[in-house]
Parts: C-alpha cells; sequence; structure tokens
C-alpha cells in the first residue's frame, strides 16, 4: 500500500514517471490489484501507450462504472479491435442512459464494421434521450441513406435487375464510406457487373441482333476493376471468384486461374474455387492448340462460378461458319495468299466439325481435342473426309 499511496500523491503532483514506477512495483506484487491496474491502465492511456493501457484495463472489473468502460473502449478502438469497443459502449450506454455521445460513437464503430442495423439503432437512441442533437441526426441522415442504397442494390440483383443494380451501386460510391461499407458494396457492384454481361447476351439472342464476338472487353474489364477494387478493402475468397470470372469472359485465362488458387488458399473447401480451377486449367490447355471457339468467333461455356451460361447454338455456329468461309476460299486468293487462306479455310471447316457435332464439342470443352493427330491417329480424321482439299467442293446452303 506504500507505493500505492506514493504513487497517488505523485500523480496529484502531475509527475507520472515516479508514479509509473510506484505502481509498477505494486503491481508486481500484487498483479490482480484492480485500483492500480486502473490507476496505471489511465495514465499509460494519458500518454499513448495504448497497447499496455487496454492490458491493465482489462484486468479491471468494473460492472458498474460507466466512466472506466469508455476508457476502455478507448483503447480497445485505438488497438484496433473494435467489437469489444462496442461491447464496453453497449455497456455504457445501458449505465448512463443519457450519454447521446456515446450513443453516437457505438453507431460509428458499428458503422465501421459495417454492421448498419446495429449503427441506425444505436444513433436512434441518440435521437430519442435528444432529438435536436446535431452530430447524431446528421449522421443518421447518412446512415440512412446508405442503408437504403445497399438494400436496393440486393433488391434489384435478386430481381435481376442488373442495370438498375449497377446504378444504385455506383451512385451509392460517390459518397465516403468505411472501408468494410465499401467492400459490401463494390462486391455487390462486381458480381452485378459479371451477371449484366451474360444477362445482355440473353437478351441480345432474344432480339436476334447478337454479336458473335466474345463479350465486349469494356464490360468485363469494368467487372475486373470494380472486383479488384473490393479485393484491396477485403481479400474475399468469393470476391477473387468473381474477378476469376470476370478474366475468363475477357479470356485473360491465366489471371483467372490465379484468382481462383488464392481463392482456394483462402477457403479450401469452396466448392466454386476448386471446380474453377478445374475449368480455367482446361481452358488454358485449349488455348494452347487450336481454339476453335476463337476460329469461328463465337462464344464459348463460361465456367460454373457465372450465373448464366455463355454458349453460342448450332445456329450461330453455322452462321459464322458460312461468313468465314465464303470470306477464306481458297478460290479467292493467288499465289502465296492462296496457301494461307486455304489452312484458314481448313481450320475453320475443323472448327465447324467439333461445334456443331455435341459429343465432339463436349470433347473439346472438357479439355479434350477430338481432332488432335495424336488423339486420332487411329482414326485417321481429315475435316474433308480423307480426299484432300483439292477434291472438296464447297457448297453455301442458305
Amino acid at each position: 500500500m506504500t507505493h500505492f499511496k506514493r504513487a497517488t500523491v505523485y500523480l496529484a503532483l502531475g509527475r507520472a514517471k515516479p508514479a509509473t514506477d510506484d505502481l509498477d512495483r505494486v503491481i508486481q506484487l500484487k498483479p490482480d490489484f484492480a485500483a492500480a491496474r486502473y490507476q496505471r491502465g489511465t495514465l499509460l492511456l494519458k500518454q499513448g501507450r495504448l497497447d499496455e493501457a487496454h492490458i491493465d484495463l482489462e484486468w479491471v472489473d468494473v460492472p458498474w462504472d460507466y466512466n472506466l468502460r469508455e476508457v476502455r473502449a478507448k483503447c480497445f478502438e485505438a488497438i484496433g479491435d473494435k467489437q469489444s469497443a462496442i461491447n464496453d459502449l453497449r455497456a455504457a450506454t445501458k449505465l448512463h442512459k443519457d450519454n447521446t455521445e456515446g450513443y453516437l460513437k457505438l453507431s460509428k464503430l458499428s458503422y465501421d464494421l459495417a454492421d448498419l442495423d446495429d449503427a441506425l439503432n444505436s444513433v436512434r437512441e441518440c435521437l430519442k434521450v435528444d432529438p435536436d442533437h446535431k452530430p447524431c441526426f446528421s449522421h443518421y441522415k447518412s446512415l440512412r441513406k446508405v442503408s437504403k442504397d445497399l438494400e436496393a442494390v440486393k433488391r434489384l440483383s435478386s430481381e435481376s435487375d442488373f442495370a438498375g443494380c449497377i446504378s444504385r451501386a455506383q451512385a451509392a460510391l460517390e459518397n465516403p464510406h468505411p472501408d468494410l461499407v465499401t467492400f459490401e458494396i463494390k462486391s455487390r457492384l462486381c458480381s452485378c457487373q459479371l451477371k449484366y454481361s451474360g444477362f445482355k447476351d440473353v437478351l441480345l439472342q432474344m432480339m436476334a441482333v447478337i454479336r458473335l464476338s466474345v463479350l465486349q472487353g469494356g464490360e468485363a474489364e469494368a467487372a475486373v476493376s470494380t472486383c479488384s477494387d473490393a479485393i484491396k478493402l477485403n481479400p474475399n475468397a468469393h470476391t477473387y471468384c468473381d474477378r476469376a470470372d470476370a478474366h475468363i469472359a475477357a479470356d485473360n485465362f491465366e489471371e483467372a486461374l490465379r484468382d481462383y488458387q488464392e481463392a482456394a488458399n483462402l477457403e479450401p473447401d469452396l466448392n466454386r474455387a476448386q471446380s474453377g480451377i478445374q475449368k480455367t486449367q482446361k481452358l488454358i490447355r485449349q488455348a494452347k492448340k487450336r481454339d476453335y471457339y476463337k476460329i469461328l468467333g463465337v462464344k464459348r461455356p463460361r465456367t460454373e462460378c457465372v450465373w448464366i451460361p455463355r454458349t453460342a447454338n448450332k445456329k450461330e455456329i453455322l452462321r459464322a461458319y458460312r461468313k468465314l468461309a465464303q470470306k477464306w476460299h481458297p478460290d479467292n486468293f493467288r499465289g502465296d495468299e492462296k496457301q494461307s487462306a486455304q489452312n484458314k479455310f481448313i481450320d475453320i471447316a475443323a472448327a465447324k466439325e467439333v461445334l456443331s457435332d455435341p459429343e465432339k464439342r463436349q470433347k473439346f470443352d472438357n479439355g479434350e481435342d477430338p481432332l488432335d493427330p495424336e488423339a486420332q491417329a487411329n482414326q485417321g480424321f481429315h475435316p474433308f473426309g480423307g480426299q484432300g482439299f483439292q477434291h472438296f467442293t464447297f457448297k453455301f446452303n442458305w
């Protein structure tokens, strides 16, 4: 007790160093001396030594002291343990019902953790105590707006209104938010951008104006960019998978594989990541050989991770084949260009052969080239029936 009493005198005189030395000695002799822990924790807090302060204050069991709970909450917040800070502030506001500043702080901490429901409940308690509290009212308006935006984004996505989802999410991002709230918005924006690209494909098919090119690069790149922003804020396995899907839409298979692998590292049991790795590895193997989808300029199947399967039907394949075969028919060329056109024409015919046959197309989609010379060595395949090009007669069936 001598050391403790002397420490309190030193504190009254403003002599922090000798007071700290005496309190250290007290706690060394009696580690569970709550009053000494409280004094030293408060002193360390004032000195900015937050890592040490919160240890002392955690020792102190003060269920009825709301002031100390607020002090300890400040320590928890300073070291990044916001959930523990929330727990202490929640208890402090119950002990002191008129604590408007406590309610406001509690709401802001919940907002930082993207818990908008708790944030709104806390700030409403502040306004119940003082309806004219300007900081609480201003914070309430901001919370209400972002909460409505997120609710709308979720609803529009569930209703398949992906254009509306994108527009509402982008509008929400015009205002600054805590990192976790921004992540929540951007991860949903990324998902809607990716789904919207597939949804547009379906609409275009229904309108009979579908383009024969692969997914427009701008849309895929926008999804990649948004997902990348979300990942910077909060690396998440599902968001890595979303970005991988966007990379595949842009035919960036190596980048997609890295993202699926990163997702698998974060969540080893995530089936979406494991199946994505397998699919992408097959796409990479195909890319090193002839890519029949690219040859005809038609859509390849997406990975299982994407909401809408994107793949060309037989009618689109035949339309692309006729157009390219007419363009690259060797009779349209002379001299050295004729041989190059002949090789191109053979590739076009091979692509039509594979993609218009369901069985061969399935093999190709599974990573196996049914026209690979090694695989077909015993079958003697030739795209023109084994007769050679000079005996082939090209006909259009319009």
